[in-house]
């Protein structure tokens, strides 16, 4: 029970930022109003998701570090040790797909991303939008592993599978194909979130921890590797797939039930998410225990601690999912559709996209998560605190200029690429293990709240900027590319300083050894 009231501490500070924004910009611009009268219900609704988002949080974060995050270092380490690298490659594809079709971030997504189309074969698209993402994990996951075993470049392999996915950028735009792009880039960010992040840094500090070595460094890239997959996989796909089947026509509907909503709908959401979560997470145990029976023979306590944390992990992020989904996604499209169409304040989207995009990082699952493991395995060398602030600007940022493409019909290839550009670069200037934080944190920080809040709020700024819904694709979709990819300078501009901060300590060390006590005051005057 202390170890919840800490993880509930912890959210509500976390979301508690993001909620007051909201609401006081939601009061000022009539988010929470309908037909021009406040509707104390539609407020109230926004509160519970709100509540719910503290609770499914805490939830979620405790049931990762007893359940999920052991069964990913357990099945690292229990792979590592038969030193079968046909089973290591097996397994990481079959565990990067199952994982990935548990994310509700990618879930989200699709959900959005198939808005206009009937419900049949609505249900097809979404079942080949997911499995085209999670064999792209699949297929880099394994990628991750070999680069562990052999002792692989990480900049290295960035530099030759970005240049490989710009290459089929060039290809999309001369086909035509360019609004798969955006989505492209989005399911990148939107696959590593809260489910996909524990379980992959954990897999990955499993093997690490066995084969010895740079721990710091051999933890960290995967998730960041796992990103391009599914870039790789959507653009591959939409090379040989007509763009009408992302038919995004009716954006209203989708997001209607904000004007009119009733509390119920949370009761009748909840059982929903709650089976959306069950059955992948479900699919993951029964993976885990196979490898209980075969390979890792834990004690019968041990297992019966980890089913706890997985059911702390399912109803974590079934109540998680349900807050975000009724009350923050409709919550963030109507805020962007009053303020894009507005003649006087459009522009007002930006520098509170900024805001926003600030709070809501630390409001993401797998950010606490991160920042947790990169403090520990670092050593201490990159703080938690230090790493929430970069990300915290980084995430501001590509808000800021999300807001700016959705109302200003800017192409998100001039933003994307330079971005992309200069970290390849400075990835071979900075310490290694800050090259692989920053690729992991780009996608830990596109996660659940990323799909059910920002990418809404683009949606409403798009349909308002432009009074209608054909734009939706090419300039509101993309945002989650954004909040994937500022990470990638920030923490390495982090780890450039502290590099640049130790040379100087190193270069001043004989002058401080040789010093006597009156020479203190002129070396702290010359600095």
């Amino acid at each position: 029970m202390r170890k919840f009231l800490i993880k509930l501490k912890e959210s509500s500070y976390a979301v508690l930022p993001i909620t007051v924004t909201v609401i006081t910009f939601g009061l000022i611009f009539g988010v929470f109003k309908t037909d021009g009268v406040f509707n104390a219900e539609m407020f109230a609704g926004f509160l519970i998701g709100a509540a719910m988002l503290v609770i499914g949080m805490a939830l979620f974060t405790l049931g990762a570090d007893i359940g999920m995050m052991p069964i990913g270092e357990l099945m690292g380490q229990s792979l590592t040790k038969t030193k079968k690298l046909w089973l290591i490659l097996v397994v990481s594809f079959i565990t990067g797909v199952l994982i990935t079709i548990a994310e509700p971030g990618l879930f989200l997504l699709a959900y959005q991303l198939t808005n206009g189309i009937v419900k049949d074969e609505r249900i097809l698209q979404l079942i080949i939008i997911m499995m085209v993402v999670g064999i792209g994990v699949g297929i880099f996951l394994l990628i991750s592993m070999l680069k562990t075993i052999f002792n692989i470049s990480l900049n290295k392999l960035l530099v030759i599978f970005y240049s490989g996915v710009f290459v089929i950028v060039v290809i999309m735009v001369i086909l035509g194909k360019d609004p798969f792009l955006p989505v492209s880039f989005d399911s990148g960010g939107a696959t590593t979130g809260a489910i996909t992040v524990p379980f992959i840094m954990a897999f990955g500090i499993g093997i690490a921890a066995i084969k010895g070595g740079e721990e710091s460094a051999d933890s960290f890239g995967y998730i960041g590797l796992a990103s391009i997959g599914p870039i790789s996989a959507v653009m591959i796909w939409g090379l040989f797939t007509d763009p009408k089947v992302l038919n995004y026509e009716v954006s209203h509907e989708a997001f209607s039930l904000f004007k009119y909503v009733e509390l119920d709908i949370f009761g009748n959401s909840f059982p929903v998410s709650l089976l959306f979560v069950f059955l992948p997470l479900a699919a993951i145990f029964l993976f885990f225990l196979v490898f209980q029976a075969t390979l890792i023979k834990m004690p019968k306590k041990k297992v019966y601690n980890i089913v706890i944390g997985v059911i702390y992990t399912l109803f974590g992020l079934a109540l998680f999912l349900t807050g975000a989904n009724v009350g923050f996604g409709p919550a963030g499209k109507s805020l962007g559709e009053i303020l894009g169409g507005h003649d006087t304040f459009s522009w007002a989207l930006i520098p509170i996209g900024v805001l926003v995009g600030c709070f809501i990082v630390a409001a993401e699952p797998a950010i606490v998560i991160l920042n947790q493991k990169v403090d520990e395995i670092s050593g201490g060398t990159i703080k938690k605190r230090t790493m929430l602030i970069a990300l915290m600007a980084a995430i501001g940022a590509s808000i800021g200029l999300a807001m700016i493409r959705a109302l200003y019909h800017v192409n998100i290839l001039w933003m994307l690429v330079p971005v992309y550009v200069i970290s390849l670069a400075l990835s071979f200037f900075v310490p290694k293990v800050f090259t692989a934080v920053a690729f992991d944190s780009g996608g830990v920080a596109s996660g659940p709240m990323t799909s059910a809040f920002l990418l809404p709020l683009a949606i409403g700024a798009s349909i308002g900027a432009t009074g209608g819904t054909e734009n939706i694709l090419t300039e509101a979709f993309g945002v989650i590319a954004f909040v994937a990819m500022t990470p990638l300078i920030a923490v390495q501009a982090v780890g450039l300083i502290a590099r640049i901060k130790l040379a100087r300590i190193n270069r001043l060390a004989p002058v401080i050894a040789a010093a006597t006590y009156s020479d203190y005051d002129i070396i702290e005057l010359g600095d």
